[in-house]
């Protein structure tokens, strides 16, 4: 039920291709330091007919040697935006880089069309899967082979703005080269999605988005390393005339909805799980929808945010995912039997309840016994606020669904809304001024939560644990306090609701740190 192409270890370690047949996990290993990653238009037949080709139906062995052969001394990634098919009826995803894909639903539900063109990179939807590590030299490589203008942000990495820039297009045929080195702090579950202003939207919702996971050597806490992992993609969908419908009429422009919500490309698919302790990470790559995660019966051990391990795990009913962002959890089943992984979110964008929508079925083992989960993960940098610098207030505001707005103005690249000098402390106080939720994301520097106000009181209610993030909640006519440590880096990046269509038609603002 995972299709995840590409992991590489640091410098000097062996690259390791992976992939999931039949929801069994199959390792190749080969002693090279460079990946590759790319998106394109091409039809499926033509690919399938093609030496070069990977399907979690199948992997040629000379494609992998063929990666490893033309290796170099840095991670190298190739990223390639492609059209693609989603086929509900089969029972796996097939992959064609360079071609169209087919991307099936595991438990055979029949949705819209039998086949459906979508976007994608690298054979993909959701695209390859990189697994980095914390001090890895990486060179990613994105080729556009689509007929229009893209880009590739790097979600949640804390890298140059120079090599995660929203304000470069990639147009049609050329390649990028982005080059970085992962600092430490680095691991969590990250992603990568397009990013050209005023296309976010189309791309994103066509199926354009794909994960990153950078671990550490917290990862090899006892506890962790005897759980069984597996990376869920939550990614909504609507198909219409054999297409994924990624158009937007002028209600979409409050955040389009798919009428299908996939969990790593299918529907409703089934984890046969293997151990009894499960670590899932989880990701939100919709647009507009968000989930409020619940599993029948079994509590969800909250393991990590957006950027990496909280200090221990934290008991949970539910979990709430607006888009962008990431969550891991630890799940203990204690006894056999089906388990659904639900959605409570009623996606009228007021985000209460409404009646349990499943997205993905757990099997537990016979006779499970699960391991214990781990006392202690991490140590959270408590910040001090008596370093702060400037506190500087934002109001999300606008008239929906024409356009969206950050203290009444709209998204202007060549104008500067903020401006910091690199490795001071600020506090920003951001207000929704809607009655929409807008969820907040900052490019390249990771922030805390220090408080929150509430539509139902002025007082403020501290954040209950420190925790790294780079995307938060913030629900209609509410208030929050964070604490953003610019490090290191300078440059000219933004910050912006993360709903896609209110990101497209506005609701963005460009900070730039200087030294």
């Amino acid at each position: 039920m995972e299709a995840s192409l590409i992991g590489i270890g640091g410098t000097g370690s062996p690259a390791t291709v992976e992939h999931r047949i039949g929801g069994k996990f199959h390792q190749h290993s080969y002693h090279s330091h460079e990946i590759m990653i790319i998106p394109a238009r091409v039809s499926y037949s033509a690919f399938w007919q093609q030496e070069h080709e990977f399907s979690m139906l199948g992997m040629n062995p000379s494609f992998l040697e063929k990666i490893a052969r033309e290796s170099v001394k840095a991670t190298q990634i190739e990223l390639i935006p492609q059209f693609i098919t989603i086929d509900p009826l089969i029972q796996q995803i097939l992959l064609a880089l360079h071609g169209d894909m087919i991307a099936g639903h595991p438990t055979g539900h029949l949705f819209g069309e039998s086949l459906a063109i979508a976007l994608g990179y690298n054979e993909t939807v959701p695209g390859a899967t990189l697994r980095l590590q914390e001090g890895d030299r990486v060179r990613l490589t994105f080729t556009n082979h689509l007929d229009v203008p893209t880009n590739l942000h790097t979600h949640g990495l804390h890298i140059s703005p120079e090599v995660d820039n929203p304000f470069v297009l990639v147009m049609p045929g050329e390649s990028r080269l982005h080059e970085f080195t992962l600092p430490k702090g680095s691991a969590g579950t990250r992603w990568y999605h397009p990013h050209p202003h005023g296309e976010v939207a189309t791309q994103q919702f066509a199926g354009l988005s794909g994960a990153i996971v950078i671990e550490s050597p917290l990862d090899k806490i006892p506890e962790l390393k005897a759980a069984e992992e597996h990376l869920l993609i939550f990614k909504d969908f609507t198909i219409s005339k054999g297409r994924v419908d990624a158009d937007h009429s002028l209600l979409d422009w409050f955040g389009k909805y798919g009428d299908l919500p996939l969990v790593n490309g299918a529907y409703q698919p089934q984890l046969v799980a293997q151990k009894a302790t499960l670590r899932l990470r989880l990701l939100n790559a919709s647009n507009a929808r968000s989930y409020l995660l619940k599993l029948e019966d079994i509590p969800l051990n909250l393991i990590a945010t957006d950027d990496g391990f909280i200090e221990k795990p934290i008991l949970l009913k539910e979990l709430l995912l607006t888009p962008g962002e990431r969550a891991e959890v630890m799940v203990q089943l204690d006894r056999s039997g089906s388990f659904s992984l639900l959605n409570l979110a009623d996606n009228s964008q007021n985000i209460g309840r409404e009646m349990p929508e499943p997205l993905l079925t757990i099997v537990a083992p016979d006779n499970p016994q699960p391991t214990p989960l781990p006392k202690r993960l991490a140590t959270v940098e408590e910040i001090d606020l008596s370093k702060v610098t400037q506190t500087r207030k934002f109001k999300f505001g606008g008239t929906a669904p024409f356009s969206y707005t950050i203290d009444g103005r709209t998204f202007n690249m060549d104008r500067i809304d903020a401006r910091v000098k690199v490795n001071t402390l600020e506090i920003w106080e951001i207000e929704n001024a809607t009655h929409l939720i807008h969820p907040f994301h900052l490019h390249t520097y990771p922030f805390q939560i220090l408080a929150r106000q509430t539509a139902q009181s002025d007082l403020w209610q501290p954040e209950p644990f420190r925790a790294w993030r780079d995307n938060i909640n913030l629900p209609a006519k509410e208030k929050v306090r964070i604490v953003i440590p610019f490090r290191d880096i300078t440059g000219r990046t933004v910050f912006h609701c993360h709903i896609s269509e209110h990101e497209d038609r506005g609701m963005m603002g460009v900070i730039e740190v200087t030294s």
